[in-house]
């Protein structure tokens, strides 16, 4: 049996590189085909994948992985013990803070946003402020308190091209005075402006709680509360059971929030993998016209081994064995070039993004082993699949006429 499959690889071998130099030409157009299409698609998905997992990477490191509504502070540090109690082996951090809609205002520039006020070692830690801040209004390394900080976005929109400045905050609601209804207007100063790559946060501000209470009272926001989790997978039982827990609080899970988003990327990742997959068609094709150039070249040999008795089942194999060789030389040399690729794009950071945009400078190439192993297998598929009519063909020549022809 050994010696059988032996035989049949060999000569397999010598009729895939022999020939005319045509032929050759072909074999080699098809070789090439299997490994375009091998390392187009290991990279295609490798891409995809590098896009997906830094933009979760960054949603998870900014976003809440829980944010749960709440009606007041002393029920934040309630559900926080709640939290360490049931959940101590997956809970990272929480911290509550209270929301303010606004409206800022700066000379003849106005804009809408949303002030964050917290206690500020939590802001300062979960902004990133030590590497976040752009532009702050000294070089000593303790901010100041007293002040707000915004997002490069809203800064933007206001026109503040110089620190420290003040601006003018108004409360939508209006209150009632005894000339009617009025809303509250308060200057602040501006100490700070940062930049996450996070629209959520760079288009809004923050603030120190107990400084900003002495302007606008908690009645006036919303308090929420944050919940960081060691494992975000497990977001949706945990938001589960603050819901279930306490009844008058409404939980929602960086999933949820998110869901749409990855659901249209999936989507995205199997487009381009289809599109892409078209190179593999064209490159069955070619292995299709090379075995058929090759059955022609080689029929007067194909009939004698039919006339020694040679079995259909090894003419059959022996042209099937052609195709797989290409595949898998084809395969294998693409699968190591995009692995190569993807190594020196990775360590060189050669992908440049729009970080505003995508969240991050640059991409990665992140392909999975199951990426790899699908995709040689279905360049292997292919190649079989091309050459099954070749085969067909072969066993229906007339090897009598063949033979008194040749």
């Amino acid at each position: 049996m050994l010696r059988k499959i032996w035989i049949l690889g060999l000569i397999s071998f010598r009729y895939l590189i022999g020939g005319k130099a045509s032929t050759k030409i072909i074999a080699f157009i098809s070789f090439l085909g299997s490994f375009i299409a091998s390392a187009s698609l290991v990279l295609t998905l490798g891409i995809m994948n590098g896009f997906e997992n830094t933009v979760k990477e960054k949603i998870l490191s900014n976003m809440p992985h829980i944010l749960v509504y709440i009606n007041n502070q002393s029920q934040a540090a309630e559900i926080s013990e709640f939290l360490k109690k049931e959940f101590p082996s997956e809970i990272k951090r929480t911290f509550w803070y209270v929301s303010y809609n606004l409206i800022f205002q700066k000379g003849r520039y106005i804009d809408e946003a949303t002030v964050y006020a917290s206690d500020w070692e939590n802001l300062y830690e979960f902004l990133n402020l030590k590497e976040n801040l752009i532009e702050k209004m000294s070089s000593n390394s303790s901010l100041p308190r007293n002040c707000i900080y915004m997002g490069d976005l809203l800064a933007v929109k206001l026109n503040i091209n110089h620190l420290p400045t003040s601006i003018t905050l108004i409360d939508p609601v209006a209150m009632k005075t005894p000339i009617g209804f009025l809303p509250k207007i308060k200057t602040v100063k501006v100490c700070g402006i940062y930049s996450t790559f996070f629209y959520y946060y760079d288009k809004n501000a923050i603030v120190d709680y107990n400084f900003f209470k002495k302007y606008f009272s908690p009645k006036e926001g919303e308090f929420s509360l944050i919940v960081q989790l060691k494992n975000p997978i497990e977001a949706n039982p945990i938001a589960k059971a603050i819901e279930d827990k306490f009844p008058d609080t409404y939980a929602v899970t960086w999933i949820d929030n998110n869901r749409e988003f990855f659901s249209a990327l999936q989507l995205e990742k199997l487009g381009m993998a289809l599109v892409v997959g078209l190179i593999s068609i064209v490159a069955g094709f070619n292995i299709m016209s090379l075995l058929i150039t090759k059955i022609q070249e080689k029929k007067k040999d194909l009939a004698i081994l039919r006339a020694f008795g040679v079995e259909k089942e090894f003419i059959v194999a022996l042209i099937l064995n052609i195709a797989s060789i290409i595949g898998f030389l084809g395969g294998i040399l693409g699968l190591l070039f995009s692995y190569g690729i993807s190594y020196y794009v990775n360590k060189y950071h050669l992908i440049k993004v729009p970080a505003e945009v995508y969240l991050t400078p640059y991409l990665t190439i992140e392909p999975s082993w199951g990426n790899y192993i699908g995709v040689f297998l279905f360049i292997i598929l292919i190649s079989i699949i091309s050459a099954i009519l070749p085969a067909l063909l072969a066993l229906k020549e007339d090897v009598t006429q063949i033979l008194r022809n040749e």
